[in-house]
């Protein structure tokens, strides 16, 4: 199965918002974002 990458940040920022394990499938650009990890 492949593995989910989220690329867009405002996805991420609302995924991440919703639950915050979903950073694990955020891009390495977006886990370097301060406002994603912090959402």
């Amino acid at each position: 199965m492949a593995e989910i990458i989220i690329t867009d940040k405002t996805e991420a920022l609302a995924a991440v918002k919703n639950d915050g394990w979903a950073l694990e499938h955020a891009s390495d650009e977006l886990k370097a974002d301060k406002e994603v990890v912090m959402a």
